[in-house]
């Protein structure tokens, strides 16, 4: 048998690191097992689905590195197949037509919490006989179609948790299955859509718990083979917060915007999956696949952690070949319609020189900004290395600096910052820091004679000579 893993996301907004971590389990799950992995776009709730959406699915999920063998979209010809398995139901008793409006449902939801019970439907249509069944169909009432949901336990060997068992009628009652308006819900068409697709496995948070009981009912109801189900914690925000909430930070697209590599965020998934990459071992994601374990996924919430993904993706920048990393930097800052001189012939050599000091391709733009000719350091100055400057005395060490920076020659940098503090008579330390803020408006970076060899003699003073001014 064929292994089939697939990620459904709905194209109702942004991908978040949180859906990543789904659709790269059910990745690793399909290639771990020389399967296949399928995207299934779940665009039947059409009011809300966008066509930029599913493209937008589409690139994120490609620039990480996530690529399917097979693409399907619920809006297709998939709605034949809802309709059959909808009749195959309404035949074999398993479905009933609902004529309640929605005051009757609410009046009914608000009667049960009143009594301290979940807010399910009671079975009042499911009570009608034959004959009150046709006298409402004459009526011509909207009606939606039920699943009669037999009381009792549902259980299933879960692939991230073990044995769990829930009763998904205490919890939701008889769940709807089509609409009023003809539209199949989540439940009942992704059931469908699973059974068409051969669908084997399936990876998802532990908030469809409750759906995965209502959804292995269907599969037998409909005589289906049983997909095997896991459920895996969710990522929250580093405040415990929902991604789901949140703005561009944590969305895939918003991440990429903000210069993060997708290895690194795959990697970063790869420790949520029990797999470290350290600073002396490169990434792949066949190490990934070989590891994959899907016993290993979260358990529970689990939280963002942007100190350690700072730290993985820090690794990745210092282990990248530098004229890898600026081809990357090139078509980034183009994706943004930044600023980067096609022809500035130095950018490998700021590239080579400054990864060490990046931790994600904008702070390595910031550093190719800063290298320029000509730059505008005071427009990229950081706070702490505006006050350094602005503070009197190291106005004075400037200006004395400055009037010995004719001892600045190469090749050999560090020797003449050597004179240089000599004849200042100060701490090298205090001259350091204030000459690296003055030529970079940074506090830190690579190696100051480096930066010095880059920039050159004449550059350093015209930059010291605008900050005097």
């Amino acid at each position: 048998m064929t292994v089939r893993a697939r990620f459904a996301p709905s194209p109702t907004g942004d991908l978040h690191l949180g859906n990543a971590l789904t659709a790269f389990a059910n990745y690793l799950m399909a290639a771990s097992k020389n399967g296949e992995f399928v995207l299934r776009i779940d665009d039947t709730d059409m009011d809300r689905s966008h066509e930029s959406r599913i493209e937008g699915i589409e690139r994120d999920l490609q620039w990480l590195g996530i690529h399917w063998q097979k693409r399907v979209r619920q809006s297709g010809a998939m709605t034949t197949y809802y309709r059959e398995a909808r009749e195959r139901l309404a035949a074999a008793g398993r479905a009933y037509p609902c004529f309640c409006s929605p005051a009757q449902l609410e009046s009914a939801r608000s009667r049960a919490r009143a009594r301290g019970r979940p807010p399910r439907y009671p079975g009042t249509c499911r009570d009608l006989d034959a004959k009150q069944r046709a006298a409402k169909l004459a009526e011509r009432l909207p009606y939606a179609w039920r699943l009669a949901l037999d009381p009792g336990q549902v259980t299933f060997e879960d692939l991230v948790r073990g044995i769990v068992s829930i009763d998904p009628h205490e919890a939701v009652g008889d769940p709807i299955l089509v609409r009023s308006d003809g539209m199949p819900t989540y439940n009942f068409a992704s059931v469908v859509d699973d059974a068409r697709l051969n669908v084997t496995h399936i990876l998802r948070g532990e908030d469809h718990l409750t759906n995965t009981a209502v959804q292995v009912r269907l599969f037998q109801a409909l005589g289906e083979r049983v997909p095997r189900f896991g459920h895996h914690g969710l990522l929250a925000g580093p405040d415990s917060g929902p991604l789901s909430k949140r703005e561009g930070s944590t969305t895939l697209a918003g991440l990429r915007s903000a210069g993060n590599l997708p290895d690194a965020l795959l990697a970063y998934l790869g420790t949520l999956f029990g797999i470290d990459f350290d600073a002396d071992q490169p990434f792949s994601i066949e190490r990934l696949v070989r590891g994959f374990d899907p016993q290993k996924l979260p358990h529970g919430q689990v939280r963002l952690d942007p100190g350690r993904l700072r730290h993985i993706s820090a690794n990745m920048m210092r282990g990248r070949d530098p004229a890898e990393l600026a081809a990357m930097l090139r078509d980034w800052a183009g994706e943004r319609a930044l600023e980067l001189d096609p022809g500035y012939k130095a950018l490998g050599a700021v590239v080579a020189l400054c990864q060490e000091n990046s931790a994600d391709l904008q702070e390595l733009y910031d550093w190719v900004r800063i290298a320029e000719p000509g730059a505008d350091i005071g427009a990229l100055r950081e706070p702490k290395a505006a006050a350094l400057l602005a503070d009197t005395a190291s106005g004075e060490l400037l200006q004395a600096l400055y009037a010995d920076l004719e001892q600045l020659s190469g090749p050999d940098y560090d020797e003449s910052l050597s004179r240089i503090v000599k004849a200042l008579n100060r701490p090298a330390g205090k001259v350091f820091k204030l000459l690296r803020a003055a030529i970079t408006g940074r506090l830190w970076g690579p190696h100051l004679s480096d930066l010095l060899a880059l920039l050159g003699p004449e550059e350093v003073r015209s930059r010291i000579e605008r900050e005097l001014q």
